[in-house]
């Protein structure tokens, strides 16, 4: 489907040519170069139908020589909406001429095209600099640097990585990799936390940055419940088993689960959730007898 901007700020669509044919009824669906062009091939009968977006103020131009001849039906409507701070609004209804709609919309396309030259210049430089991996000092000389520590993640309870590349970019094609050190005796992987390592090459030191989270939910584990009528029950009696490396905390999805006396089989929505909030359900079963 193609858009077309006319001089008075109507706009028309057309579509590409189609033939669709089902059960037996073909409908071919043809483009046209204007609103003018639509309007024609109808009230020439060349088709049975045209949609056209356009201007309303437009429409009965178009439209009066064929008033007699064709119905012209909106179907659908499209507001533009101005929004401004509070305290510029003078509660006055806000209204664009179409001249003035004219001006606005070369402006806004010469806007945008200023911003697309911007973004392109900004990427290109920002790709420059990241493949040469270079910083600029105070004396605005370019020096690349040697080697980068990598800040990342890693989820609770696991291990640190046992590649160096892990831990660090090297950028200096002279320093190979056994000749860097990397220190990682601060960082406590079973307890949440930002901690810091460090990267020594020679002489020169570098700050890398690792954070554990918990994001993972504990592994829950139900089983079914037999009691007598009136005895008293916990979530934690359905749980065979539960693992997680900040513990698990046993509820019941739904209060109603908490409260069955009467002799009956049940299905019951235990929920395990651990200390940084990653939950699970299991459903379980309850027999009352």
């Amino acid at each position: 489907m193609n858009r077309h901007w006319l001089r008075d700020g109507s706009l028309f669509l057309s579509i590409t040519s189609h033939k669709i044919q089902e059960n037996n009824v073909t409908i071919h669906i043809n483009n046209a170069v204007s609103c003018a062009d639509v309007i024609e091939q109808v009230y020439n009968k060349q088709t049975d139908l045209g949609l056209i977006t356009i201007n309303e103020v437009e429409l009965p131009r178009f439209m009066t020589p064929y008033q007699k001849e064709l119905e012209a039906a909106v179907i659908m409507k499209d507001k533009l909406i101005a929004l401004m701070d509070k305290r510029y609004y003078t509660g006055e209804e806000l209204k664009i001429s179409d001249e003035d709609f004219d001006n606005y919309k070369i402006v806004l396309i010469i806007l945008l095209l200023v911003g697309i030259i911007f973004m392109l210049l900004f990427c290109t430089k920002k790709d420059w600099s990241d493949n040469n991996d270079v910083s600029e000092k105070d004396d605005n000389t370019l020096v690349k640097e040697r080697f980068v520590p990598i800040n990342f993640e890693i989820e609770l309870g696991k291990n640190l990585p046992d590649d160096i590349d892990s831990f660090v970019k090297v950028y200096d094609k002279k320093i190979n990799n056994d000749d860097l050190i990397i220190d990682t005796s601060e960082i406590v992987v079973d307890q949440v936390g930002e901690y810091n390592y460090t990267v020594r090459y020679e002489n020169e030191i570098r700050d890398g940055k690792i954070i554990v989270q918990d994001t993972t939910a504990p592994e829950l584990k139900t089983k079914t419940l037999v009691i007598n009528s009136g005895m008293t029950y916990t979530p934690a009696d359905f749980v065979e088993g539960c693992s997680d490396f900040s513990g698990c905390n046993y509820s019941f999805l739904n209060l109603k689960d908490q409260n069955y006396s009467s002799p009956g089989t049940y299905i019951i929505v235990v929920v395990a959730t651990d200390a940084y909030q990653n939950s699970v359900n299991e459903k379980a079963t309850l027999i009352v007898n």
